[in-house]
C-alpha cells in the first residue's frame, strides 16, 4: 500500500469509527473491533507520515501539506471536528487501542455536551494520553459571539473558574457579567439546572470574596429576569429563586429602588415577579429596609424617577398582581411623599409618553376620520420606535392592529401599510441571533407575513440561513407548505453537515410540525443523522409513540438505544418500551445476543426501572442462558451497590 492509499483509507476509516463511537456504547464489542481495525489504518499511514497530523478549517483537512476537501468524506469529517471546535489532531505511532476508544468516546458524544464539559483536550486531560494531542479553537474568540454555543461555553467556564479558584477570571468574569448574561434568557437558567447551579456556585464566591462585585452582578442577573415577565406565573420559579438566596433583605431592597429608578417597563408584574424571586420569608425585612431608604429626604432627592414610578404603582390600590402586603405599606409611603422643586423637562419621557397616549387614543377611537389622524401621527413616530427595537411598544400596536381588522376598523390603506411596516421589521428580527426577546408571541401575532415562500425558502436551502425563531414563523405561516420545505431538505440528504443545523435548530421548537421533519430527516441514508434526529427527539415534549415503536423492532443497536431514550424520558410510554425489548422470546437462546444488547441500554441509561426484567434473566436455568444470567447479574450487581 502506498501514502496514498494509506491516507484515503485512514479518512475513510476515520469517519467509520467516529459513527460507530456515536453509535455504539465504549464497552460494546462491535465498537472495539472497529477501533482496533482502525488502529491498524493508523499503523499503515505512520510508515510514512510520523506523526499523523491533522489540521482542520470549517469545511476541509489539512494533512501531508495540502488540502482534502470537496468530497464528502472530508466535508463531513471537517464539519463534525470544527463543530467540536477542534483545531488539530497529533496521533503518534505508539498510540493504544485503549487511548484511541477513550479519544473516541470524548469526541463521539453530542458537540453540546463537548463544549459544557470543557472541551474534548479538557476531558482528555483527565486522563494520560501520551500519543494522540488535540489543538482547541480558543474559546474566547467564541464568545464574542452569541447563541447557544456561547451560552454552553459560559456553563462550562463559570465551573471552572469557582472549582480553581481562579481570582484572574472570576474577576474579568464580575467585571463582564452584564455582557455575559446578556446572552441568556431567564428561561434558559430555568430550564437550564446545571446552567443555573454555576451561577448560583459563581455569585456565593463572589459574596465570600468580592462583596461589591456581588452586589453588581447579582443586580445584572435580576434585571435580566425582570424582562421575562411571564415568569411570575411558572411553576419552575424556585430554581431560579435559588440562584438568589444568598442576597440580604437590604440588598433586595437596593435591587428594588434601582430598577426602580431605570426600568421605564417595570409595572406590577414586575413587581409580582420581584416579590416571588425575593421570597414571603424576606417580605417584611425588604420592606423595612425599603422605607428606612425613603425616610432619608436626600436619598429620594437622588430617586425622584424611583419614587415617580412607584407613586404610579401602587396608585392602583386593587391590581391583583401586587402582594397585598407591599401594596398595603408602600402605596401609604409613596401617598404623603412629594416633591416642591421645579420639574425638570425629559424630553426622552415626553416622547415615551406621547407615542404611548397615541397608541391608547388609537385603540379606543372608532370613528374614521379620527383614525386616519391618529394613524398619520403613529407612522410619523413608527421609524423612532424601529429604530430603538421597543419590541414592548411594536407588540400592542400589533395586536391592536389585529384586533381592528377582525372588528372590521381598518379601511383606511394606511393601516395596511404600518402593519406591513412592523412585520417586515419583525421578519428581519427573527434571523438575528443577537436579539435578546423571546419573539414567539410576535410571530403568532402577525396576520400574514410581508415576505413570500420563495424568501424563506431562498434563507434556509440557498443561504443556509437557520435560526429557530424564522422557522417558527415559517411553520406557523406556510404549513400548506410544507412538502415544498421538505422537498427541498430531502435534496440536501448528502450534506451531513447541513442536516446537523437544521436539527440543532429544530430542538429548540417544540410542534407536531417538528416532530414530522425530524422523521422526516431520519429517512436519510445516514446513521449518524438518524441518531442525532432521536436524540433531537428527547427536547420535545411531543413524541410519535408508532415511529419509535417501530425503530425498538430494529436490530440496529444504536436506532433501539436512541428510540428507548426518547420513550423513557415520557412516564405514559417507559414502561411499554421495556416490555417491547424484553418481551422477546429467546427459544433455546437463539434471541439472547439482542436481549444482551438491550441489557447493555437500559445500563448505558441507567435505567433501573428495569430491574424486574434483569432479576428475570438471571434466574433463568440451562447452560445456553449462561452470558444472559451474567450480564443481568452485573448489572444489578452494579445498580444495588450504587444504591446502598
Amino acid at each position: 500500500m502506498d501514502k496514498e492509499e494509506a491516507l484515503q483509507d485512514f479518512l475513510k476509516g476515520f469517519r467509520i469509527v467516529l459513527n460507530t463511537a456515536s453509535a455504539y456504547s465504549k464497552d460494546h464489542p462491535y465498537y472495539r473491533k472497529s477501533v482496533a481495525t482502525f488502529k491498524q489504518k493508523i499503523d499503515a499511514l505512520s510508515r510514512y507520515l510520523n506523526p499523523i497530523k491533522i489540521n482542520v478549517t470549517p469545511d476541509s483537512l489539512y494533512i501531508d501539506e495540502r488540502f482534502w476537501a470537496k468530497l464528502g468524506i472530508y466535508v463531513d469529517l471537517a464539519g463534525f471536528f470544527h463543530l467540536r471546535k477542534i483545531e488539530g489532531i497529533e496521533i503518534s505511532p505508539g498510540i493504544t487501542v485503549q487511548e484511541l476508544v477513550d479519544f473516541l468516546n470524548c469526541v463521539s458524544i453530542p458537540k453540546r455536551e463537548v463544549i459544557r464539559k470543557g472541551g474534548v483536550r479538557h476531558m482528555m486531560e483527565l486522563g494520560q494520553y501520551p500519543d494522540i494531542s488535540v489543538k482547541e479553537l480558543d474559546y474566547s474568540m467564541l464568545l464574542m459571539g452569541e447563541g447557544e454555543e456561547a451560552k454552553d461555553i459560559w456553563v462550562y467556564l463559570f465551573k471552572e473558574s469557582v472549582d480553581k479558584a481562579d481570582l484572574q477570571k472570576i474577576n474579568e468574569y464580575a467585571l463582564n457579567f452584564s455582557s455575559i448574561i446578556s446572552k441568556f434568557k431567564a428561561k434558559d437558567i430555568v430550564d437550564d439546572d446545571e446552567l443555573r447551579e454555576n451561577i448560583g456556585k459563581f455569585l456565593k464566591y463572589l459574596k465570600n470574596t468580592k462583596s461589591d462585585k456581588f452586589k453588581a452582578c447579582a443586580q445584572d442577573l435580576f434585571k435580566m429576569a425582570l424582562r421575562n415577565k411571564d415568569l411570575s406565573n411558572s411553576q419552575k420559579i424556585q430554581e431560579l429563586k435559588d440562584v438568589f438566596q444568598d442576597l440580604s433583605e437590604d440588598e433586595f431592597s437596593d435591587m428594588l429602588w434601582k430598577q426602580l429608578s431605570a426600568d421605564q417597563n417595570f409595572d406590577s408584574l414586575s413587581f409580582e415577579l420581584f416579590s416571588r424571586l425575593s421570597g414571603k420569608e424576606k417580605q417584611d425585612e425588604i420592606i423595612k429596609s425599603f422605607v428606612k431608604k425613603a425616610e432619608d429626604k436626600e436619598f429620594l432627592e437622588k430617586n425622584k424617577q424611583a419614587v415617580k414610578k412607584a407613586q404610579e404603582l401602587f396608585s392602583v390600590s386593587q391590581d391583583s398582581h401586587l402582594s397585598e402586603v407591599y401594596r398595603n405599606t408602600l402605596s401609604q409611603l409613596f401617598k404623603n411623599i412629594s416633591f416642591e422643586s421645579v420639574l425638570t423637562f425629559d424630553r426622552k419621557a415626553l416622547l415615551e409618553n406621547y407615542r404611548y397616549i397615541l397608541l391608547g387614543l388609537f385603540d379606543l377611537e372608532k370613528e374614521q376620520q379620527r383614525l386616519g389622524f391618529i394613524m398619520e401621527s403613529l407612522d410619523a413616530e413608527l421609524d423612532k420606535v424601529v429604530e430603538v427595537k421597543d419590541f414592548s411598544y411594536l407588540g400592542n400596536l400589533l395586536e391592536i392592529l389585529r384586533r381592528k381588522r377582525i372588528e372590521g376598523s381598518l379601511l383606511k390603506p394606511g393601516f395596511v401599510e404600518i402593519y406591513k411596516r412592523i412585520v417586515e421589521f419583525i421578519e428581519n428580527a427573527v434571523w438575528d441571533d443577537d436579539l435578546q426577546i423571546d419573539l414567539e408571541e410576535f410571530i403568532d401575532a402577525i396576520i400574514k407575513p410581508a415576505r413570500g415562500l420563495d424568501f424563506y425558502i431562498g434563507k434556509f436551502f440557498h443561504e443556509q440561513k437557520l435560526t429557530p425563531n424564522a422557522l417558527r414563523l415559517f411553520f406557523r405561516h406556510f404549513p400548506q407548505k410544507m412538502n415544498l420545505f421538505l422537498s427541498n431538505l430531502s435534496q440536501r440528504y448528502s450534506e451531513p453537515h447541513f442536516l446537523l443545523k437544521v436539527i440543532d435548530n429544530l430542538r429548540q421548537i417544540d410542534s407536531p410540525v417538528v416532530l414530522e421533519v425530524l422523521e422526516f430527516l431520519f429517512a436519510a441514508d445516514n446513521k449518524f443523522i438518524k441518531i442525532e434526529t432521536l436524540k433531537a427527539m428527547r427536547d420535545l415534549k411531543l413524541l410519535d409513540e408508532k415511529f419509535l415503536f417501530q425503530i425498538l423492532k430494529s436490530k440496529d443497536y444504536a436506532l433501539r438505544r436512541e428510540a428507548f431514550a426518547v420513550l423513557i424520558y415520557h412516564k405514559e410510554t417507559e414502561s411499554v418500551a421495556a416490555e417491547m425489548i424484553f418481551s422477546v422470546r429467546s427459544l433455546l437462546g437463539l434471541k439472547n445476543n439482542l436481549l444482551i444488547e438491550n441489557m447493555m441500554i437500559v445500563n448505558d441509561l441507567d435505567f433501573v426501572q428495569a430491574s424486574d426484567y434483569l432479576y428475570s434473566f438471571a434466574k433463568r436455568r440451562f447452560f445456553w442462558n449462561r452470558k444472559l444470567r451474567d450480564k443481568a447479574k452485573s448489572i444489578l450487581r452494579k445498580w444495588n451497590a450504587r444504591a446502598s
